[in-house]
């Protein structure tokens, strides 16, 4: 069975816009979660090292595991990244902090590869170049991601979405 077999051509863009969209709300909210744990910048810096550390270690993993199983079982489990971005503004300390960004980080390369991989499987099943608009719609995820965050009030210190 191919991977992503069975992918239909109308989810191309469901989930890209959200997950870029997401992340952007932890990052507005860093400088709040720093300030309510007392933290320095260089706890900060060790702390969010727990994101490219969780990536590292869970992308390989999940090419193997896409590679058995297909993707759009992963793809349909996007809601788990929503749960995870949500833990660092819930970080007692820089320790929890570190492992809430890994646990992002893990999740966050999981969902890449197994969109990434179902991007393909349309691309191939329509027989159309269609895997730059999949990441521009994941730009503007971003994008939207960031007006969202850029007017939210800063003294909201432990209100992650506002």
């Amino acid at each position: 069975m191919p991977v992503g077999a069975g992918v239909p051509a109308r989810r191309r863009y469901d989930d890209l816009p959200t997950k870029r969209g997401d992340l952007q709300l932890l990052v507005r909210r860093l400088p709040a979660i720093q300030g309510d744990l007392d933290i320095g910048p260089g706890a900060l810096g060790l702390a969010l090292l727990g994101a490219p550390a969780g990536l590292v270690v869970a992308q390989p993993l999940v090419g193997a595991l896409v590679a058995r199983t297909g993707s759009r079982g992963i793809v349909a489990a996007a809601p788990a990244y929503l749960w995870a971005v949500i833990l660092p503004a819930a970080a007692p300390d820089a320790g929890t902090l570190f492992v809430a960004t890994a646990l992002v980080g893990a999740t966050n390369g999981t969902l890449h590869i197994a969109m990434n991989v179902q991007g393909l499987a349309v691309e191939r099943a329509t027989r159309r170049r269609i895997f730059n608009s999949l990441h521009a719609a994941f730009c503007f995820g971003a994008l939207a991601g960031a007006g969202v965050a850029g007017p939210s009030p800063r003294s909201a210190s432990r209100s992650f979405l506002i």
